[in-house]
């Protein structure tokens, strides 16, 4: 990635005079799209991202809400796409540790982690090899590190062939008056480095993810970071002994563009400038260069502000926990960053050109194409093997298999753990849980960037009601290809239109988020990938679905209309056919309405289990069900001529639920008060799958096809 004609001349133009070498460096890394977000921040400033309970939305090294009690949660999603198809295990493994330092950084313990990835065919070995890599680099970070690695979604999909996504999310609960952020009140103070010695790893980390890869891409073996979560787990037991011992003022990650990049941003949000020593930087290796100090990107380092009577004691916190700290610059009112090194000035640039002033584009578009309406024209010949085919699909099927090689329970407050519609973290000292769910689909953002970010957003509302929880507030991980090309563009912008919709529609603001564009290799796009993660809130854990399960008598509901729309559904998508058709459509103020009747269920004891519909329809549901209760259901369906919509269509807005017999009254004279369309499908019943007419399977043979371990055992 190298700075464009234009964008040269601008340079010239602010500094009245060429940049030397090291100037050059400084704007080609800090002007990249991985650090400037110069071809999506206009996009993204219209997204709704502010409410009564919003804290600390987008800018900051993580987003913030109030949950109550000065409980604050602290939370965000980041990509490490090109790291980890350049070095698997280390690029998630990175990807992990960084995304846990924007958490403890704002001041916040750690208590959540999750995994988004999405994968190409997994019959090339090479393929294969790559998830074995990510699936042991997450663990090797998380588990070693202490954080609860508490779900994900796991996409296959071959768009992915040459280009896998990571994304990672955390959390992190802190109180509101510890909440620390890169900006201070101070006028005038010291900059500190702690954390690793710096090293020649992830030079042009940032420049690197900011290109598309070509068959002939020569990427340096340097460019990739190296993961190290022991002197993580030190780093952040030192912080949080600063925070505690009241030393920290301000701080912020050193992540993408490295100390460069940390320091232009700490400098940019305090309105000040820095002149910055760089032989003052801890260093691992012998001869580094001016542009190497600048510019590595290097693991397990942060910018902290320290008050002026502390730093004594954060001196010896560090030297307690064997992290390298010292005194690497100091601000001053010019803006202006000054580099200096072997006692020689070799950068003088506005600190603003650096940052808030780098160059904005709104690129060319082309109006993203949607897929039209097809003719239903899907025959079954075997319902029984359609069921049992679509709960082994890839997509559909269990991920215990990657998620086994994480801890879920260390911390000892996870209380539904990956496998769920959504996880759930007990707070400590408190009756407070955190619901946390994630959602990407692909197959339908392909078919309509606008429609299918709206499904996602809708989606993980019904995730975390399912659990009896609200949904709050999001972080989002946009993954597309090159935006320079203007269908790419155009779908950027219809997701950008999607998202905002449906986060204004549920009141989900969204706080924190990343842009990972140039995936692609050669002119092979991935498919629109945009990646959300919501959360939620329970007052009392124990009024969720976590402590209730269903008996042999529950009557199983159908909350919302019997499924119609098989368009773009994954029973199509088996069928392998080329033209899926549209989304269904998203019914905004249906999910509202739905989504707050259940949680009152869950709340008030008259639902036990829940789930809410998506992928696969109503079959997969009731599928999931039988299967994870371990009790068979008796299923009646309307007998209808064609069976399939109601059994594999997608239609929005929709949850299936146990209520014992005595609560059934209730329920319904509820939904009738409430003007919600209620259907009871039958009860729990039994050790089989019974669906009068259609299917009867055995419960085993369902847990067969959904864990379906012989598909991967032969990886590892």
């Amino acid at each position: 990635m190298v700075l464009n004609c234009n964008e040269h001349k601008k340079i010239i133009t602010i500094l009245k005079r060429e940049p030397n070498e090291i100037e050059e460096q400084l704007f080609t890394a800090l002007w990249s799209e991985h650090c400037s977000y110069k071809s999506s921040k206009i996009w993204l400033q219209r997204l709704y991202s502010k409410n009564k309970f919003v804290l600390q939305g987008p800018g900051e090294n993580a987003g913030a809400i109030d949950i109550g009690n000065d409980d604050v949660l602290v939370f965000k999603i980041e990509s490490h796409n090109h790291p980890s198809q350049i070095a698997p295990y280390h690029g998630a493994a990175t990807g992990v540790g960084g995304i846990l330092r924007d958490i403890f950084t704002m001041g916040a313990k750690p208590i959540a982690l999750m995994n988004i990835l999405y994968f190409g065919n997994t019959e090339k070995p090479y393929m294969r090899n790559l998830i074995n890599e990510v699936a042991s680099g997450i663990g090797a970070y998380s588990n070693s590190f202490g954080v609860p690695n508490i779900g994900g979604k796991v996409i296959f999909d071959n768009c992915y062939n040459q280009n896998i996504l990571v994304n990672v999310f955390a959390a992190g609960v802190t109180k509101r008056e510890k909440l620390i952020r890169a900006k201070t009140t101070s006028q005038k103070f010291s900059i500190f480095y702690l954390g690793a010695k710096t090293g020649r790893d992830g030079i042009g980390g940032a420049a690197t993810a900011s290109a598309s890869f070509t068959t002939k891409s020569n990427i340096p073996s340097n460019s990739s970071q190296i993961a190290n979560p022991f002197f993580g787990r030190c780093l952040f037991e030192a912080f949080m002994e600063m925070q505690a011992k009241q030393c920290i003022q301000a701080a912020t990650d050193m992540g993408a563009a490295g100390i460069a990049g940390a320091v232009s941003e700490l400098g940019a949000k305090n309105t000040l400038g820095i002149d910055l020593y760089l032989d003052n930087i801890p260093i691992l290796q012998k001869n580094l260069t001016a542009k190497e100090l600048l510019l590595a990107e290097t693991q397990e380092r942060l910018l902290l502000v320290v008050y002026d009577n502390c730093e004594n004691t954060a001196t010896a916190i560090a030297k307690k926990w064997g992290l390298a700290f010292a005194k690497i610059g100091t601000t001053k009112k010019k803006p202006y960053l000054c580099v200096y090194y072997k006692k020689q000035q070799i950068a003088n640039v506005p600190i603003y050109a650096l940052t808030t002033q780098s160059p904005t584009y709104k690129l060319a578009a082309k109006k993203a194409t949607y897929a039209k309406k097809q003719t239903h024209n899907l025959v079954s010949n075997n319902i029984t093997n359609d069921i049992l085919n679509l709960l082994s699909n890839f997509n559909k099927a269990s991920k215990n298999w990657f998620y086994e090689q994480f801890d879920s329970y260390i911390q000892g407050n996870t209380i539904i753990h990956p496998g769920s519609d959504a996880a759930l973290i007990k707070l400590e000292h408190s009756e407070k849980a955190i619901a946390f769910s994630t959602h990407a689909n692909p197959r339908y953002c392909s078919a309509d960037p606008r429609l299918g970010a709206m499904h996602l957003v809708a989606q993980c509302w019904r995730n975390i009601s399912a659990i009896g929880c609200k949904a709050l507030a999001v972080t989002n991980n946009l993954n597309f290809a090159d935006p320079n090309q203007p269908e790419i563009m155009g779908q950027f912008i219809s997701t950008i239109k999607g998202l905002n919709k449906a986060c204004k529609s549920l009141n989900l603001p969204i706080v924190s988020g990343n842009v990972s564009f140039y995936n692609q290799t050669d002119k092979k796009t991935i498919k629109p990938s945009p990646t959300l993660v919501a959360v939620g809130l329970a007052t009392n854990w124990q009024q969720t679905s976590a402590n209730k399960k269903s008996n042999p008598g529950d009557y199983i509901f159908l909350l919302g209309k019997h499924g119609r729309h098989l368009d773009c559904s994954l029973y199509k998508a088996m069928q392998e056919i080329n033209f899926l058709g549209k989304p269904p459509k998203v019914l905004l103020k249906l999910e509202r309405k739905h989504g707050i009747f259940v949680q009152s269920l869950i709340k008030t004891g008259l639902a036990n289990s829940c789930l809410s519909l998506g992928s696969g329809g109503l079959i997969a549901a009731l599928a999931r069900f039988a299967i994870s209760e371990k009790l068979g259901l008796d299923i009646h369906l309307p007998v209808v001529k064609d069976p399939l919509p109601i059994l594999f269509a997608e239609d929005q807005a929709r949850y299936i639920f146990s209520a014992k017999k005595d609560n059934v009254t209730a329920i319904m004279t509820k939904a009738k008060t409430k003007k919600i369309k209620l259907h009871t499908l039958g009860q729990v019943k039994g050790n089989k799958f019974n669906i009068a007419k259609i299917c009867n399977i055995d419960i085993k043979e369902l847990e067969l096809a959904y864990y379906n371990p012989r598909k991967f055992e032969q990886w590892h």
